[in-house]
């Protein structure tokens, strides 16, 4: 048959397109979808015909001809067959679109509501002179949501002399209610070979000579889709002369050979940025597009990863010229890594040229980073380095030093005073006349909210240094460690705060009883250089029971937000054998063993126990009976700061069903409860 309407085109009065003269007219034309076809012939044979079918599928995979096909099956003279006389006038009707019996209607054009009503008026007509009426409604997923609605109770019980076929490229955009009510069928890309195969006899038939390379090239261009595949075949027919050759398509296609893209992997092996520049210029000269240069580029260094990983030949998809065995060898010299990354620079640069107007820039610079991957050896080393330079204290790290920003005037003085301390001691950072110390290996920056140091505060301080640390004290105390942002400043002199000199030697110096200290500013920065080893470790102290409290005490110090909120409920502390730290709550407080006890904040309480005693210690929680509150002890009952206020309002805020919502959606957890601010009266609103 279509050798028939081959042999006619010069005697018809308009040419038709190689993509419509070759178009399957039977099941056993069709070409890559033998799965289809065959589940369709069953049907008809056994007599199992749905009312509604959807066919889904890429551009160009033979949908629409199915659709034909099929109808031609239903409305044959002799009975629903799977082989019907294409002569026939009905199927030749059906060929040319003109039956009337079979309705093929555009979806993108008839969406509205007002088409799906005149469909099913028309439906309870009975066909002119076939078997059935037949709808094939293509792009049907284009059709509006009031008409896929208006279409519902018609396509779920039709007449039975009506049959639906739906035809889509995106069968993600009609309703569940419409797919459950059709037979689907997805249709899949249609594979290279068999691509390759029709176009050779197409080629036959029309009297060319083709060379197979350049029907493959054709056939990967055209990416699955046989139409696609058609409509190139029909530029370079009218582009050659009888014959059709690799390079004819390429310079019709704009595309580089096989060989071009062995060579820029060359290049990109001896790391030549500048023979790369000079290759794109030579490619971009010859006619080769640079969006399509980079699609071959990819496809050509999949196959090198394939080969790289020891796949066979037969999986190779996009590089035919060059053997497997040059493949292999050039796979291996460039190393696995290097061939990963580029594939995945290139990936991400496709994307973005497909929406610039500088595809060719990007190109150049795609390809300019790809040669430069070398380099990136050198930052592995560097980043490698870094574990080596914690565990050699006297190693000096690779950073410039920076200053230290300080405030020159009172208003700059009032707001964050970022310092720099130096890493290989613990130091205290010295705001005014409140020192803030520095824990010990500093890792990161954190940012400090100092309120005004009074002499019992820095009595603490003075505490903490003597048993082996500096500590940060957190918000249930003097100032409240509010977040901590990464650093790679290096080691640096001491800034001074507002007036006073940093304390020399590292050493934090307690204010004596009883003088008044003036007030730090109010949000202090302190920014340290991560990650360097103190010069030496903290000491290892002796373990006796006079000094639990105060190991406790310390410990607590260093936590932050509400794990240090619920530490501070501990009634007492204990040692157990000399070997690990008993911390003793009130039952009324069980709370607070529990949120303690889970083993990531456990965890983290040992560890500061660890940087307090310089050793390894466990810690244990358990419950004490409730001890009772003398009235010179007790405070006010609506004091917010007492203990029964504060496990209340804790409680109630972890309770509350917004907050558990909240932490459940976003999958956290609760780490601080601050108290409301109070508010501002009218007058201060109106200022």
């Amino acid at each position: 048959m279509a050798e028939k309407e081959a042999s006619q085109v010069a005697t018809d009065a308009g040419y038709t397109v190689v993509a419509r003269r070759y178009r399957p007219k039977s099941f056993s034309e069709l070409v890559g979808q033998e799965n289809v076809s065959q589940a369709l012939a069953t049907a008809i044979r056994t007599g199992r015909i749905g009312h509604a079918y959807l066919f889904t599928g890429a551009r160009g995979v033979g949908k629409t001809s199915t659709a034909r096909i099929f109808a031609k099956a239903l409305n044959a003279g002799t009975g629903p067959t799977a082989d019907p006389d294409l002569d026939s006038d009905i199927a030749r009707a059906i060929d040319a679109g003109e039956d009337m019996d079979v309705l093929e209607i555009d979806g993108a054009s008839n969406r509205g509501i007002e088409e799906i009503r005149q469909l099913r008026a028309n439906v309870n007509v009975r066909p002119s002179r076939s078997r059935f009426k037949i709808y094939i409604i293509d792009e049907v997923h284009m059709l509006t949501t009031q008409a896929f609605n208006a279409l519902l109770k018609t396509l779920e019980e039709p007449p039975e002399h009506v049959k639906f076929i739906f035809c889509t490229t995106d069968p993600e955009k009609i309703p569940i209610t419409v797919l459950s009510r059709c037979q689907r069928f997805d249709f899949p890309p249609v594979k290279k070979d068999a691509i390759q195969d029709r176009l050779r006899y197409i080629c036959q038939q029309e009297g060319f000579q083709a060379d197979d390379e350049a029907l493959a090239l054709i056939a990967r261009r055209a990416a699955g889709s046989m139409r696609d595949s058609q409509s190139l075949l029909e530029q370079i027919l009218s582009f050659s002369e009888g014959k059709i050759t690799v390079e004819s398509v390429q310079e019709l296609l704009g595309t580089a050979d096989d060989s071009s893209l062995w060579e820029m992997v060359e290049r990109f092996i001896a790391h030549d940025a500048v023979s790369v520049l000079q290759a794109v210029e030579a490619s971009v000269g010859q006619g080769v597009e640079p969006g399509q240069f980079a699609e071959q580029l990819l496809g050509y260094l999949r196959d090198l990863m394939t080969r790289s990983v020891g796949a066979p030949a037969d999986l190779l998809r996009h590089v035919h010229s060059i053997t497997p065995e040059q493949l292999s060898d050039q796979a291996s010299r460039w190393g696995m890594q290097s061939l990963i990354a580029a594939m995945q620079i290139l990936d991400e640069s496709l994307v973005r040229m497909r929406h610039s107007m500088h595809g060719r820039t990007l190109l150049e610079m795609t390809l300019v980073q790809i040669a430069q991957l070398h380099r990136l050896e050198d930052l592995f080393s560097l980043s490698s380095s870094v574990p080596a330079v914690a565990a050699n204290p006297d190693a000096t790290p690779p950073v410039a030093p920076k200053p230290a920003p300080q405030a020159t005037s009172p208003i700059e003085q009032k707001k964050n005073v970022e310092a720099v301390v130096t890493p290989a001691t613990s130091t205290a950072v010295s705001a005014g006349a409140g020192a803030v110390a520095a824990a010990s290996p500093p890792i990161a920056a954190v940012e400090v909210d100092v309120k005004p140091v009074t002499a019992a505060t820095a009595q603490s301080s003075s505490m903490s240094s003597s048993l082996g640390s500096s500590s940060v004290p957190n918000s249930n105390h003097e100032s409240h460690v509010e977040s901590s942002r990464p650093t790679a400043t290096s080691p640096a002199p001491v800034a001074d705060g507002a007036g006073n000199a940093g304390v020399p030697g590292g050493r934090q110096t307690p204010a004596p009883a009883g003088v008044a200290v003036a007030e730090a500013p109010a949000h202090v920065a302190v920014a340290v250089a991560a990650p360097v080893a103190t010069s030496s470790p903290p000491a290892v102290l002796a373990v006796d029971s006079k000094n639990a409290k105060e190991v406790w005490g310390a410990t607590v110090d260093r936590l932050q937000g509400l794990l240090a909120d619920f530490a501070t409920l501990s009634v007492d502390a204990m040692w157990v054998d000399n070997e690990h730290l008993s911390v003793c709550f009130e039952k009324r407080s069980q709370h607070a063993i529990e949120h303690l006890q889970r083993t990531d904040r456990k965890s983290i309480v040992e560890r500061e126990l660890q940087n307090v005693l310089g050793r390894p210690t466990r810690v244990q929680f358990q419950t004490v009976p409730d001890r009772t509150v003398s009235p010179s002890e007790a405070r006010p009952a609506n004091d917010p700061n007492s203990l029964m206020q504060r496990n209340q309002r804790m409680r109630q805020v972890a309770e509350h069903p917004m907050v558990k919502a909240l932490v459940d959606t976003l999958g956290g957890e609760l780490v601080r409860i601050d108290p409301p601010s109070a508010p501002r009266s009218h007058l201060d609103r109106k200022g």
